[in-house]
């Protein structure tokens, strides 16, 4: 389902291909086909997760101990799920904001087994911001995506990145800013040309309005 919105620059929308509300069974599914013996009972028997403001889909995603021993190794094997080489990002010096690590710590306490059940958007409510506006501006149990959560999201939701240039991209701003020679600070997206999709590094102060950056949220109660 796609979702459209005039930005005065033109029409932003999500890819038509992209699938919300996607079935938690589909979800699974399409992280069966990488590690069949991720344990995912615990998810089936606290289902329905409630809805909240802001929130597109409750996603389910893979902790990532599941894959690899680093958080590194870890995003550059789902980055693998989906057919996108890291390139020049620096995956594996990339650290999660304290933010962020504090709100997986209190998922990590609902949910003991292999899985997260995240409520989270990726991107739309949040278009046209910079991150650096995003981080200032979180609501009270909202935090920013690293780029292995946003990753991973794209796994069972592929359809998110297939579509063209002017339809909005992912930001990351749950990763700490990356600074390289004295340059603006970046942090990762992702983003489409022609159907293929590319991940690379957003200047974190920059609005674009192609971008919008991916969110998760505590739960409400």
């Amino acid at each position: 389902m796609a979702t459209a919105v005039n930005e005065g620059n033109g029409c932003l929308e999500y890819p038509a291909g992209y699938v919300i509300r996607e079935k938690p069974e589909n979800q699974i599914a399409a992280w069966t086909n990488f590690l069949p013996k991720l344990d995912a009972g615990e998810i089936f028997r606290m289902l329905p997760y409630p809805r909240q403001l802001g929130v597109e889909e409750i996603f389910i995603v893979p902790k990532p101990h599941v894959f690899a021993s680093s958080l590194g190794s870890a995003t550059r094997f789902v980055l693998n799920c989906i057919g996108i080489d890291a390139g020049k990002i620096p995956v594996g010096v990339l650290e999660r904001s304290e933010r962020t690590e504090s709100a997986l710590y209190v998922f990590s306490k609902i949910w003991r087994g292999d899985f997260w059940l995240i409520p989270a958007q990726l991107g739309f409510c949040r278009r046209g911001e910079s991150m650096k506006q995003v981080r200032r501006s979180y609501a009270d149990k909202e935090f920013g995506f690293d780029l292995y959560l946003a990753t991973a999201c794209l796994v069972s939701h592929s359809g998110r990145l297939t579509g063209e240039q002017w339809e909005l991209g992912i930001d990351c701003p749950g990763n700490n800013n990356y600074i390289v020679n004295g340059f603006l600070p970046k942090a990762p997206c992702f983003q489409s040309f022609s159907g293929r999709r590319a991940c690379n590094l957003n200047i974190v102060v920059r609005p674009n309005a192609r971008f919008g950056s991916a969110t998760g949220f505590l739960p409400s109660s």
